[in-house]
């Protein structure tokens, strides 16, 4: 059992520093690495798989120190053996236990740190779409005057000057940012949807076919009284 024991925890000690290590390539990648979370999962796993043979050796001695106490009739023997087991079985539990909660605790960093990293991306993507947003809101005025001097239309027709081009534009921006800043700070949708949508659902409520049947079946039934 000392043989047996003294193999355990040098394995435990061995296990312990390899994590320690891997607490410095998890904290040094800051979450940008996948394949951490995919080794720290199949540590992780390794844990169950040594107390799997824990469990057997413990078992196999039991039968061992059984056998021998009745061969040779040691029952002091049997109770200095079964000692001896439980106390390895006791020690090398509680190291695997910390390998466990290490292993665990090294997880739940990963998980912190991809967190922490999809959230930066998050936001660089959230602030690179505002960007692209407000290049679209300038530039689609200014596409839209361009259409509109490139259409066949009679007032345009003399080949105005290019300065009624950039009037045009900035009337056009004004008019595009004036009406951004009304449903930005004027609850408009609100009240459309609270007057305007609620007659519009009412009316295709009342022209529904369940409604019209309901509306042609009180006429008949109004006859039948008669």
């Amino acid at each position: 059992m000392h043989f047996l024991k003294g193999k355990w925890v040098e394995l435990c000690n061995r296990e312990q520093s390899d994590l320690n290590e891997r607490r410095h390539e998890v904290l040094f990648a800051k979450g940008e690495n996948p394949k951490l979370l995919e080794d720290l999962l199949r540590d992780a796993q390794r844990w169950t798989v040594f107390r799997t043979y824990l469990r057997g050796q413990v078992n196999g001695a039991r039968e061992f120190s059984l056998d021998y106490s009745r061969r040779h009739d040691e029952g002091r023997v049997l109770k200095h053996l079964h000692e001896a087991i439980d106390d390895f079985s006791k020690e090398i539990n509680s190291k695997i236990s910390q390998l466990d909660e290490l292993s665990n605790d090294l997880i739940r960093v990963e998980f912190n740190l991809v967190s922490i990293n999809e959230a930066r991306g998050s936001t660089t993507a959230a602030t690179s779409m505002k960007r692209l947003s407000w290049v679209t809101f300038i530039f689609l005025p200014a596409m839209f005057t361009s259409s509109l001097f490139g259409m066949n239309v009679d007032i345009l027709k003399g080949n105005p000057d290019w300065r009624w081009y950039i009037l045009f534009g900035g009337v056009c921006l004004t008019l595009t940012l004036t009406g951004w800043l009304i449903f930005k700070y004027c609850p408009i949708e609100k009240w459309v949807e609270r007057h305007i949508g609620t007659k519009i659902e009412k009316a295709i409520k009342s022209g529904s076919p369940k409604n019209r049947t309901a509306h042609l079946v009180e006429p008949v039934n109004g006859a039948g009284k008669c």
